[in-house]
């Protein structure tokens, strides 16, 4: 899943690449020579991006009888096989008879890397040829990991291996870059947009010092970091930017004239920026501010991950880029997880809370954690701070006011680190009263909202999964079983499955990795994981542990899959499902009926309303709706009609 996702991107971006380049200022190699490199031509920088275009003089064939070969100039170092493989796409396009134009997209089938210091080779290999006179693009992602080298003149070689090769030259220029950059914001500048009740719309200044002199007419541009979007300004269209939006100092004296322009734009390589045009001449060293008011959006906190973001500003004159990382955050901590030690009802436990700081935590900021009610006993007025550690340390301080308790650290909190509370079951804490689930808050006074998260407390007589879940045959023949839990599993916790004698569990040639864990519904583009390990206890039990890092908060569903070994013996199978926080068995049926119809593709159509693959939801839609639920046309609704909506849902894991 997630490498379609990426090879989705890179054709996307290829694509994007390919509109852009006629209106970038890059300056690409001569014509004569027959291609070009677009890719930032700076020295010594990092994972960059290359482009090549070329006009084949050749047909290419096909492997394995032959291949595309690139050269690189003797002073580039070449990553692995496997990394130009995963990073780069490789298209044509031919101009056919009648006007037509075919464009093509090849499979890598193979890649080779000769390291050989007089001129370090990639071959690939093609999945089928290219025709003489295709006008060729290879695009080699960031992910491939090719760095420049020091500033001059080189040239690369492309075209079929052992046959005519094509010279590009390539620029990879010296310069200046400002002596300093610095970005700042406003409040909002400073989170990620899309909390309710704050406005998305946010502030930001630019401040420089030019290392050479600018003239009337010079840009200053600044690369804006990705997922970033502007005020009534669709991303990828370039838009004007009224001027009493912007503000200019120079050396923190108001200048109204400086600018005659300010757009958003494009730089030269196809990112995003902010683009302003001067209107009078400024000496080298002097301090510039430029401020935009209420323009800028930053990334949405459901898509963006909080961190450095880099912007990148270059002027007319100072080409070569200066960056500065801008950290961005959430209004809250994120990836905050509670736990405790025992799920019972009113047990004394111990708890942990792990989360990831946004703003620094100083050794004088409170956290507070806010507990369910009754949780913190009345009679309890403070703990002890040696039965509390952060990052294994005992707290500073900790003191109780109500249904919260208020913690300070031994040792400063530093922004996107991994904090971790534990707190001892001897500090008098006990769980909540009453079984279901219960919300525990946590908020440093550095941050500006709480963040939440619930754990399940069960009865002291134990509990048995949520009867809301099902077993069922897929469409793929497989078992699959979905089910609820009330409180929290995580890695390490099993589960335990039953089946009828001489179905089964009693094969066994069923290994960890024929059992399948979907992924979480939280995390759709994650891939399937499996056990570390299974046990029989007895010819029709199974028992597996769930792998490390699996963690499944309550009210959610975990999906497990495993092979069918009844698919040929008609009938009702009763199954039996427990895990080991929720020990005692719940009782389900699996309808097995080979003969059963599937569902059409137009029934498909109606129960899966969303379009987002036919899952549970839909099916509690359809039977709720009670409209066609005849499905095979019997003349009733019954377990035939149930066992093909169950059969007909969809893994997460495919989506």
């Amino acid at each position: 899943m997630k490498m379609i996702q990426k090879r989705a991107r890179m054709v996307v971006a290829s694509l994007l690449a390919a509109v852009l380049l006629p209106w970038s200022g890059a300056v690409p190699a001569s014509a004569s020579s027959g291609g070009s490199i677009l890719a930032a031509p700076y020295p010594n920088m990092q994972d960059v991006a290359y482009d090549i275009q070329f006009t084949a003089s050749e047909a290419i064939p096909a492997s394995p009888e032959g291949s595309l070969s690139v050269e690189f100039p003797a002073a580039y170092s070449l990553p692995d096989e496997a990394l130009f493989a995963a990073g780069t796409i490789i298209s044509s396009e031919l101009a056919v008879p009648g006007g037509d134009t075919e464009y093509s997209y090849y499979d890598i089938v193979n890649v080779s890397v000769d390291p050989a210091a007089e001129a370090p080779t990639v071959q690939f290999e093609l999945s089928d040829a290219i025709p003489p006179g295709s006008a060729v693009t290879i695009r080699m992602w960031e992910e491939v990991g090719i760095d420049n080298p020091d500033s001059g003149s080189y040239t690369f070689y492309v075209g079929r291996t052992d046959g005519s090769l094509t010279a590009i030259p390539f620029e990879i220029i010296s310069g200046a870059s400002v002596s300093q950059f610095t970005v700042a914001s406003d409040d909002n500048g400073r989170y990620l947009s899309n909390y309710s009740g704050y406005s998305n719309l946010s502030t930001y200044t630019f401040q420089f010092t030019p290392a050479t002199a600018l003239s009337s007419g010079d840009r200053i541009q600044v690369k804006v970091p990705d997922q970033y979007s502007y005020d009534n300004a669709f991303y990828w269209s370039p838009a004007s930017i009224r001027l009493d939006k912007t503000s200019v100092t120079l050396n923190g004296g108001e200048a109204a004239d400086a600018l005659s322009g300010a757009n958003t734009d494009w730089d030269d390589y196809g990112y995003p920026a902010l683009t302003f045009t001067l209107n009078r001449p400024i000496e080298a060293g002097t301090d510039v501010a430029i401020t935009l008011s209420n323009f800028l959006i930053t990334p949405d906190r459901v898509r963006a991950t909080p961190g450095p973001a880099a912007f990148e500003l270059t002027t007319s004159k100072d080409l070569m880029p200066k960056a500065f990382a801008f950290n961005l955050y959430s209004r809250s901590v994120t990836d905050f997880y509670p736990d405790a030690d025992s799920y019972t009802v009113t047990a004394a436990s111990g708890y942990q809370f792990s989360f990831t700081v946004m703003q620094p935590i100083a050794t004088d900021t409170r956290i507070a954690i806010t507990f369910p009610a009754g949780m913190l006993p009345e009679t309890l007025e403070s703990v002890e701070p040696d039965k509390i550690t952060i990052n294994g340390v005992p707290a500073a301080s900790a003191s109780i006011d109500g249904s919260q308790l208020f913690l300070t650290p031994s040792a400063a909190l530093s922004s996107f680190t991994t904090a971790s509370i534990a707190i001892a079951e001897s500090a008098g804490i006990h769980n909540a009263a009453s079984p279901g689930f219960h919300t525990f808050k946590i908020q440093p006074e550095s941050d500006m909202l709480p963040a939440e998260r619930d754990i399940g407390f069960i009865p002291a007589e134990g509990s048995s999964l949520n009867g809301a879940g099902h077993g069922s045959l897929d469409s793929g023949g497989a078992l699959r079983f979905r089910f609820p839990v009330h409180t929290i599993l995580k890695g390490g916790d099993t589960i335990t499955i039953t089946s009828p004698e001489g179905t089964l569990l009693t094969d066994e040639g069923i290994t960890v990795q024929d059992i399948g864990i979907e992924p979480l519904e939280l995390d759709p583009s994650a891939e399937m994981s499996h056990p570390v390990s299974l046990e029989r206890p007895s010819g029709n039990k199974l028992t597996f542990t769930l792998p490390p890092g699996y963690r499944l908060d309550p009210d959610y569903a975990f999906t497990i899959r495993i092979p069918n070994i009844i698919a040929s013996e008609p009938g009702n199978y009763v199954f039996t499902i427990a895990t080991s926080q929720e020990t005692i068995p719940l009782a389900f049926n699996i309808m097995n009926d080979p003969s059963a119809d599937d569902l059409s593709y137009d029934q498909k159509a109606l129960i899966d309303a969303d379009r987002d693959g036919l899952h549970m939801d839909d099916i509690v839609r359809f039977i709720k709706a009670g409209e066609g639920l005849d499905l095979n046309h019997d003349g009733r609704f019954d377990n035939l009609d149930m066992q093909m909506l169950l059969a007909a849902i969809e893994p997460l894991s495919e989506w």
